[in-house]
């Protein structure tokens, strides 16, 4: 009889911690968001965009009173499947405002999660360096 209990309470813990580790798919548009002291991104995830064209949006909003030239700012996007690096001022870009633009980035992950963390390292003139970790607030 014990065995038996043993047997089921082991066979209950693992289904229970299957249930729990099971990652939420992002299904509808969705912000991953990250701030620091000169910078604030935002990831716009689109699945439909993505599954058209395998590309998305990250908008990008200086803090500073001058936002530097887009040649002379360089990126990093490190996610769990890949490092994508560039010059914003090769990228397609459009400016939103005199602090903030928006550019493409091409596939990120093979599947984006509700959980997901982006690594975005922002160097401007090869020197000032910032690192913003851009997560869901859901």
């Amino acid at each position: 009889m014990q065995k038996i209990s043993l047997a089921l309470f082991i066979a209950l813990l693992i289904i229970y911690t299957g249930a729990c580790s099971q990652k939420s798919v992002v299904q509808k548009i969705t912000q991953f968001r990250g701030e620091g002291k000169e910078w604030s991104a935002t990831y716009i995830y689109d699945p439909e965009l993505y599954n058209d064209k395998k590309v998305n949006w990250i908008e990008l909003t200086y803090k500073g009173s001058d936002m530097p030239e887009l040649e002379d700012i360089d990126i990093q996007l490190k996610t769990r499947d890949i490092i994508a690096t560039g010059n914003v001022g090769d990228m397609e870009t459009k400016r939103i405002s005199k602090k903030m633009i928006a550019f493409l980035v091409g596939t990120m992950n093979n599947q984006t999660y509700q959980n997901d963390t982006y690594r975005l390292k922002i160097t401007c003139n090869g020197k000032r360096e910032e690192v913003l970790y851009l997560r869901t607030k859901e």
